[in-house]
């Protein structure tokens, strides 16, 4: 709680200000975006229910037929998930993401990496981390 009261403050006193540096920015920037994440939590939940039943079907899925079921999971997901991240994800995410989830015995792992990969979370944090080190560099 004590972090949250000291950004909370950092926030007032930019907006008090008119402005803020660019640290305070950026902080802020990382801060709303791990705060939002970019979906509601019932999109999240959606993702994650329907990553689930693709996990269980490919995992269930004999070896000798993989190769089709990828591409019939990758289908099926595709069509189940909420139309926002349908429209902002390549049909080879979805087959990557049921590959990853054929090769991943932990359940939670498989759903959290998948449900993360959807949502584009993995370049919401390399963007985030890129602006970080730029402004870093620049203030030191």
């Amino acid at each position: 709680m004590r972090r949250g009261q000291r950004l909370a403050l950092a926030i007032a006193h930019a907006i008090e200000q008119g402005d803020a540096d660019d640290t305070t920015r950026a902080a802020i920037e990382r801060a709303f975006s791990a705060f939002e994440l970019g979906f509601t939590d019932k999109d999240i939940a959606r993702v994650a229910h329907v990553v689930e039943r693709a996990y269980d079907v490919i995992r269930e899925t004999r070896r000798s037929e993989l190769d089709g079921a990828y591409v019939d999971a990758a289908s099926v997901l595709r069509r189940t998930v909420p139309a926002g991240v349908r429209r902002g994800t390549a049909f080879d995410v979805f087959v990557e993401v049921v590959r990853a989830l054929a090769g991943e015995a932990n359940s939670e792992l498989a759903i959290t990496g998948a449900v993360g990969r959807l949502l584009g979370w993995p370049d919401a944090a390399s963007s985030h981390a890129r602006e970080a080190v730029r402004i870093a560099r620049a203030s030191r």
